[in-house]
């Protein structure tokens, strides 16, 4: 794992003493994976799988409670294997347990068991070869990735062999643009586990449910109702839609709440096409000719217009560049609005409804088009929250705020209501602080943390009558 994206990992799959208990599947209703109420038994959409899998334990021995259960979608076959796609974060857990397990009696991808049919009891299982994870989700090793989390929730397993009947499901073509009407548009989502919340034993079997599409954004859409809904066992199944009159793949059931609800984020697969799916099928798989070296092949390329998903992570919005190509999504790094010389990296953005995050901005740039820029103030400048020296531009951090060097001799030194004074972390330095209530310096940041990125704090002083009692007071 020494380059940050994650690759497929070849896994030699062995007896660790609990594939009898996968045998016999027993749904484990404390996994935050979901499935389908309010549906109805489905013998079709043979290309549906059921993916059980034991749960590592932190102490390295094998799990003892009942596997857990996700959904996948079987896409294309590759060398006789067959691909899959399914919720990244079904099998994050067992490939860190595969790749950093504690010992080898910690399940890994070797706890996973994939099943097609009816149900999976009884059932073949197949064992999963190789796995793949979206570069930007954020399952807790990648670090901060702003633009991740939620929308990329997703996976290719590659099976070791494939289903003796049946066969994959198309997937919505490559360029193609979803066209989903709130309201109009009918799905259809297939997937094993519950379908009576109430019943733990309304399970084990597929099932499936044709409802409204409720809302549509740039990565995903919601589908269903406050009764049909998706619940425990959907995650990473597939959401179906008509498209001349062929039941083409749309969507992944993703990420989901304690609660079966009716906004359960469907990944919108027109948005993940082009630069995963297709791209490490044709040119990592496959090794298609017309493959790019920008192309997802399995060798980094440095002179790609966007970052190569061959190479290293880079830095996402807001954290620190020095040039565009130490960005990993827009190539853009930013100059910040209040301190030129702080350059940060600036995501794309959707203009409408504002797409950034947190304290971002979605700004059309001249040349670049819409990225999300940082409002004030920016990582690292004059009033930033801040722990230590280090967070800072200046390397100064007072009053638990970042404050930048002056002469206080020069007319309006500071911006805003910051004020040139004495610093009292660092001898013979003037830094822009707080209100200038005394000469003898009794100065305060402001930048307060906690309630907002840069609060501002006031120290008052009260004189009292009554002994003249000195009192702060933080607002």
């Amino acid at each position: 794992m020494k380059n940050l994206r994650i690759l497929s990992l070849m896994v030699g799959l062995s007896a660790i003493g609990c594939g009898d208990e996968l045998k016999e599947p027993t749904l484990n209703l404390s996994s935050e994976t979901k499935s389908i109420i309010g549906g109805t038994p489905e013998t079709g959409f043979s290309s549906v799988a059921m993916i059980q899998y034991l749960e590592p334990t932190n102490d390295g021995s094998i799990q003892v409670n009942p596997p857990l259960v996700c959904s996948g979608v079987w896409f294309d076959t590759v060398d006789g294997d067959a691909v899959l796609l399914t919720a990244a974060g079904c099998l994050w857990d067992n490939y860190i347990a595969e790749t950093d397990g504690l010992d080898n009696t910690t399940p890994g991808l070797d706890g996973v068991e994939v099943f097609f049919g009816q149900s999976a009891v009884p059932g073949t299982a197949l064992s999963i070869k190789d796995i793949v994870f979206h570069r930007y989700f954020d399952g807790g090793a990648l670090g901060s990735a702003p633009v991740g989390n939620i929308s990329d929730d997703l996976a290719i397993v590659i099976l070791d062999g494939a289903p003796l009947t049946g066969g994959p499901a198309p997937l919505i073509e490559n360029g193609q643009t979803l066209e989903l009407e709130p309201g109009v548009t009918e799905v259809t989502m297939v997937g094993f586990g519950l379908d009576n919340e109430t019943d733990p034993t309304s399970w084990d079997s597929k099932n499936s449910l044709t409802v409204p599409v409720n809302q549509v954004l740039d990565f995903h859409f919601t589908a269903g109702t406050a009764t049909e809904t998706t619940c425990q066992g959907d995650r990473g199944g597939p959401v179906f839609q008509n498209i001349n009159g062929i039941e083409t793949v749309i969507g992944i059931n993703s990420r989901i709440g304690d609660e079966c609800s009716n906004t359960t984020r469907r990944l919108r697969l027109d948005f993940y096409v082009e630069q995963f799916i297709a791209s490490y099928v044709d040119c990592t798989l496959n090794q298609l000719p017309e493959c790019d070296v920008c192309d997802f092949d399995g060798a980094c390329s440095e002179e790609c217009d966007v970052r190569d998903w061959d190479c290293e992570l880079r830095a996402f919005a807001g954290e620190v560049c020095e040039a565009n190509d130490d960005c990993e999504r827009s190539n853009f790094c930013a100059p910040a609005l209040d301190n030129a010389d702080f350059t940060y990296c600036a995501e794309p953005c959707v203009l409408e409804g504002n797409s950034c995050n947190s304290s971002f901005e979605c700004t059309d740039v001249e040349s670049i088009g819409p990225v999300c820029l940082d409002t004030m103030p920016s990582p690292g400048a004059q009033g930033f929250d801040c722990s230590g020296n280090d967070v800072c531009i200046s390397g100064i951090c007072e009053d638990a705020i970042c404050v930048d060097t002056c002469d206080p001799t020069e007319e309006n030194a500071c911006s805003g209501d910051f004020v040139c004074g004495p610093s009292r972390v660092k001898d013979d330095a003037t830094v822009c602080l707080g209100i200038d209530l005394s000469s003898g310096g009794g100065f305060c940041s402001a930048g307060a943390t906690g309630s907002s990125k840069s609060g501002l704090w006031f120290l008052l002083l009260a004189v009292l009558s009554a002994g003249f009692t000195l009192r702060r007071r933080y607002s």
